[in-house]
């Protein structure tokens, strides 16, 4: 990659290829260290079993703060936490458990089985 971290207090990242972020870095002087939490894309893989398609099902299924699907572009609520859409009744577990068994059903064509699913 071009750079070797992405600094965010968001998980977003990730959707959009960031293989290592630096959540919510507090810098500060010289005199006291600075601190942040390391996510790494291949870590958070081993652990959930989904790779960037399956968080881009995940963000899909239950939506994210760039979901504009129900949302004029006139709308006050643009950028807004409260305006995630996703898909009605699908919460972050069922979510990610579909994103799994998509990821394992489509030998790794999990947006492409995303859309057929729907």
């Amino acid at each position: 990659g071009v750079c070797e971290f992405a600094v965010s207090s968001d998980s977003d990242v990730l959707l959009f290829g960031a293989t290592r972020v630096l959540r919510s870095l507090h810098l500060s002087d010289r005199t006291v260290d600075s601190e942040c939490e390391l996510w790494e894309a291949s870590h958070i893989e081993a652990v959930t079993g989904l790779d960037r398609d399956g968080f881009i099902a995940v963000a899909f299924l239950a939506g994210s703060d760039y979901d504009l699907r129900g949302r004029h572009a006139e709308s006050s609520t643009i950028g807004r936490k409260s305006s995630r859409s996703g898909v009605k009744g699908v919460g972050i577990k069922y979510a990610m458990k579909t994103a799994v068994e998509l990821m394992r059903s489509s030998q790794g064509e999990t947006l492409y089985a995303l859309d057929a699913m729907l």
